[in-house]
């Protein structure tokens, strides 16, 4: 219920925000997901220090009433611009999607409320960029679930510290998240991600040399950072795609739905080939192949993007930094 409840929460909030931005819709969703890494570092630390002093049922119950407060603010806070099928007008996004003044269509009414066309929902670039999604989720979870224990098991890290590397890494996050989101609306948002993520798969295979406490810091701190890259910018990506801002949410949902298995998936495949013995490089291995499969996917579907826009011409030219 729990994975339920939060799908039913997070795709949407995102979603309505891009509703409300144009020139700057990346840079607006990236700041709303640097939410989930402000809670990554406030919830463990709050958890964790809550328990030693009224037991684990009201530590848990603290979180859930911090939660339930901040659900009741955002719940009275969030309303979409776009009306439904039943009531008031839409502004659309153009077709073509660059953005200049022309990009808002208004004065949509109910009686010609456009529709999605299923047939041209799939096309290559969208099934590429969501099997792209799909293997950076995959690759890129392993430190969020893992490096408390790496830190704990391996020896080199101090008890002291090993807890707080997961926060660390969030940190890095918080930071990132918004700073990748704007650079997404200069240089494209699959550019971005695109280095991002190839920067974390490297810094993924660092961890293998974390033998000191500041090492293991750093790495963490970085890979926070270069992760969020990805991590900040999915709902981008999915409204890049779209050829219309009604199509927003259609594209968020079934391309979060596909991640999302890769999320249920990731961490069972990297804990078996943990194995009991705890050979760190294998997990650490197929991730940063799942990350760098990602981008070559994510690549693909960026091209597959650009002839969908008759961009071909200017592909090393202009379109660049226009995806």
């Amino acid at each position: 219920m729990m994975g339920v409840a939060t799908g039913c929460l997070f795709q949407p909030s995102v979603a309505i925000v891009s509703q409300y931005f144009e020139r700057r819709r990346a840079f607006a969703m990236g700041i709303v997901q640097a939410g989930a890494s402000l809670g990554g570092i406030l919830t463990p630390i709050m958890v964790n220090k809550l328990i030693p002093k009224v037991g684990f049922g009201w530590g848990v119950r603290s979180v859930g009433f911090l939660v339930f407060g901040l659900l009741v603010i955002a719940n009275l806070s969030v309303s979409t611009r776009l009306p439904s099928r039943r009531r008031g007008a839409a502004t659309l996004h153009h077709v073509q999607g660059d953005t200049t003044d022309n990009d808002l269509v208004p004065s949509v009414s109910i009686s010609n409320f456009p529709t999605i066309d299923w047939k041209t929902f799939f096309d290559g670039a969208f099934v590429a960029t969501v099997l792209g999604c799909f293997f950076m989720q995959m690759g890129t979870s392993l430190p969020y679930g893992y490096i408390t224990s790496f830190g704990q098991l391996e020896g080199h890290i101090s008890p002291s510290l090993a807890f707080y590397l997961l926060p660390l890494t969030f940190a890095g996050g918080l930071f990132g998240s918004p700073i990748w989101a704007y650079l997404g609306d200069i240089l494209g948002v699959l550019n971005v991600v695109m280095f991002s993520t190839f920067i974390s798969s490297g810094l993924l295979a660092t961890i293998l040399a974390c033998k000191t406490d500041g090492a293991a810091i750093t790495v963490s701190i970085l890979y926070g950072f270069f992760s969020a890259g990805y991590q900040a910018m999915g709902g981008p990506v999915f409204a890049t795609l779209s050829n219309t801002v009604l199509e927003v949410g259609h594209r968020m949902g079934t391309g979060y739905f596909i991640a999302g298995v890769a999320t249920l998936i990731a961490s069972p495949i990297q804990g078996a080939l943990l194995g009991t013995d705890y050979i760190w490089w294998k997990p650490i291995v197929f991730c940063v192949l799942s990350l760098v499969l990602g981008v070559v996917l994510m690549g693909v579907g960026r091209l597959l993007l650009i002839k969908r826009r008759g961009s071909e011409r200017k592909l090393w030219k202009t379109s660049f930094v226009r995806l």
